[in-house]
């Protein structure tokens, strides 16, 4: 995995490597099967990361907006003695989305 990791490399030569080392070839197709299986891994944990971290940060936006709209309204309920909304959804719905965004290791 470290291999593929440096700037040029590819499977295809890595394999090539271990058969000019004289290893039978049953070991070289287990060896590249358990490493594609690796890179498939971590592609799906990455993309999972990405949509994770997307969710997050909007939890984090509609929390922010619901306590803005919150604190706006409570202040026009002082100054103007009108009725007061408190928005509890958007504020709900932000930790909702934060606790459920919070990326996966």
């Amino acid at each position: 995995m470290a291999e593929l990791k440096k700037p040029g490399s590819h499977i295809d030569l890595i394999k090539k490597d271990m058969e000019t080392k004289g290893l039978p070839d049953d070991e070289v197709r287990a060896i590249i099967k358990y490493i594609e299986a690796q890179l498939k891994k971590d592609a799906k944990t990455k993309a999972e990361n990405s949509k994770a971290n997307k969710i997050f940060i909007s939890g984090i936006i509609i929390f922010i907006s619901g306590l803005i709209l919150s604190f706006v309204n409570y202040r026009d309920v002082i100054l103007n003695s009108h009725y007061s909304i408190i928005f509890y959804i958007p504020l709900i719905l932000g930790i909702i989305l934060i606790i459920k965004g919070i990326p996966k290791k």
